[in-house]
């Protein structure tokens, strides 16, 4: 992460691990930080069972836990988990809630293959070129097996 983040809550002795960005969450506060910067690219999917008995196990936030699995399967799961997060931690408020659900309205009609590349990009602009290539090669290969090409830019 590029900033430093205030935790209140509990840190983790083991971390949850976000593969698709290989990063390490030690906190819930963590976590909303992370959501919050890459709630466009991230799926409906995200608060998988393994990610809530993360939660439940190292943050040890049992009744927080609870009410994820019940926000789950309804509608606007991944907006109304992390809403969930966000204000039950006080790290955002209802204005930067506002800000993430037009975010993620203006998003919407983007591919996954669209988000990725949005990602790559902003890696090269935060000069972090391995990510961002790595990132690149993954949309190439997958576009290697698809009919319609992506346009990639060519930063120099």
């Amino acid at each position: 992460m590029d900033h430093v983040i205030l935790c209140n809550g509990k840190y983790a002795v083991e971390p949850y691990f976000l593969e698709e960005d290989n990063l390490h969450i030690y906190s819930v506060e963590e976590l909303c930080y992370y959501l919050y910067k890459n709630a466009f690219l991230l799926r409906e999917d995200f608060f998988s069972e393994e990610l809530l008995s993360w939660m439940d196990k190292e943050l040890e936030l049992t009744e927080w836990v609870k009410q994820l699995k019940l926000l789950k399967g309804k509608e606007e799961e991944f907006l109304s988990c992390m809403e969930y997060l966000f204000l039950k931690t006080g790290y955002y408020d209802e204005a930067d809630v506002k800000h993430v659900r037009a975010v993620l309205k203006d998003s919407n009609h983007l591919s996954v293959a669209e988000r990725k590349k949005i990602r790559a990009d902003m890696y090269c602009k935060k000069q972090k070129y391995a990510k961002a290539v790595a990132e690149y090669e993954q949309l190439l290969k997958a576009d290697a097996l698809h009919a319609r090409p992506l346009c990639l830019t060519v930063w120099k």
